[in-house]
């Protein structure tokens, strides 16, 4: 299905813990209603149901796919995402999946297969690429304000050790997916927004790590440093846990016309350099040019601050993209760019060589013998 046509975008929810943001915002999306949630903790399900006492509650993901929803929102953990999209996708039902979309290079050949496949509409759920400065700042991009993009740098601190454990001490999916794995495992909140920025995917990377001072697998720091089919160059630091106050959305470029730099922590502001434009060599607050580059699309995102750290953004594309039938901002494709240098990582760290990063739009899985639109060679 490419449209919907009984008046209203009906949802699925999968997981009530992410799930529970997007349950609160639904409702101020035009054409859209949550009608079903699935979590299989009955304590996580009956404190969701508190608050929205009238969604039908399933035991099963096939349950979401009878023909009562046309839509599913995974907030599963993320090892879920990828097999659940695919089976989804399958029955014809449209997918916005939380990050990260996939675990493995296998999954995303299915991913791909699937998406090929179905006649339903697949998009990532980046909430940083909407946050209110980065919406700003990537007007100004396409503006040309900023000239070529050639070095890019994120960074994502946030120590979880806490979030590893179940309520009974145990570990929990994040002790592997998240800290089990010597590797870039949570990439897309930098690189989202940089590479839809440089308009570009990372062709290799390079991963090297601080060693370790914990019991985990990952090391203490680890940075990722990728280079791009149009010679830019890219960085990521990932650090889950070393004890430091969270900073989860710092970016910065250089171009060969100006600077971007989001500033680090709560008393830092978004600062730009513009050459030809800005005062002397001196950064400016990006303040002075939100009225003239905000997306009008987004207002409430401007009005309410913290509202991007829920998936209204995504979800605002993601209907439209489904009632339009055109491809959504975040498709399958620049979905996979933002995930597949992190899933590579591992194997770079660990081989200690550059690697090559798999250009999704080149996976076969799904394409059948007739050439088409997604034929690798056409």
């Amino acid at each position: 299905m490419t449209a919907v046509d009984h008046g209203k975008v009906r949802f699925g929810l999968v997981g009530t813990g992410r799930g529970t943001k997007f349950a609160r915002i639904v409702g101020r999306v035009p054409g859209v209603e949550l009608v079903s949630v699935l979590d299989p903790d009955p304590e996580s399900r009956a404190i969701f149901l508190e608050e929205f006492p009238d969604t039908r509650t399933v035991e099963h993901f096939e349950d979401l796919l009878d023909g009562s929803v046309d839509a599913v929102f995974l907030a599963s953990p993320q090892q879920y995402h990828g097999p659940q999209a695919v089976a989804a996708l399958g029955a014809g039902v449209h997918v916005l999946s939380e990050i990260p979309p996939v675990v493995s290079v296998e999954q995303a050949r299915e991913l791909v297969g699937a998406v090929r496949g179905s006649s339903a509409t697949f998009m990532v759920a980046e909430n940083h690429c909407y946050i209110p400065s980065n919406l700003v700042v990537t007007e100004m991009v396409r503006a040309g304000l900023f000239g070529d993009i050639h070095f890019a740098e994120g960074e994502y601190l946030y120590e979880v050790r806490d979030m590893q454990l179940d309520g009974h001490g145990r570990p929990n999916w994040r002790s592997f997916w998240h800290v089990g794995k010597n590797g870039i495992t949570y990439p897309t909140h930098s690189l989202g927004p940089l590479l839809q920025w440089l308009d570009t995917r990372l062709d290799s990377v390079m991963t090297v790590g601080a060693g370790h001072s914990t019991s985990h697998e990952m090391d203490d720091t680890l940075l990722l440093v990728g280079k791009t089919v149009k010679d830019a160059v890219v960085t990521m630091r990932l650090d889950l846990l070393s004890y430091r106050p969270a900073e989860t959305a710092f970016v910065a470029f250089q171009g060969s016309a100006g600077a971007y730099d989001s500033g680090r922590g709560p008393s830092d502001a978004p600062r730009v350099y513009l050459h030809g434009r800005t005062p002397g060599r001196v950064w400016e607050p990006l303040d002075q040019y939100v009225d003239e580059f905000r997306p009008r699309r987004y207002a409430a995102l401007f009005e309410e601050a913290k509202l991007w750290k829920s998936p209204y953004g995504p979800l605002l594309d993601f209907v439209d993209a489904i009632t339009r039938g055109t491809t959504p901002s975040f498709d399958v494709y620049r979905g996979l760019d933002m995930m597949l240098p992190g899933v590579v990582s591992e194997t770079a760290r660990a081989q200690g060589t550059w690697t090559s990063v798999p250009n999704p739009r080149f996976f076969t899985d799904g394409i059948g013998v007739a050439a088409g639109r997604d034929w690798p060679l056409a």
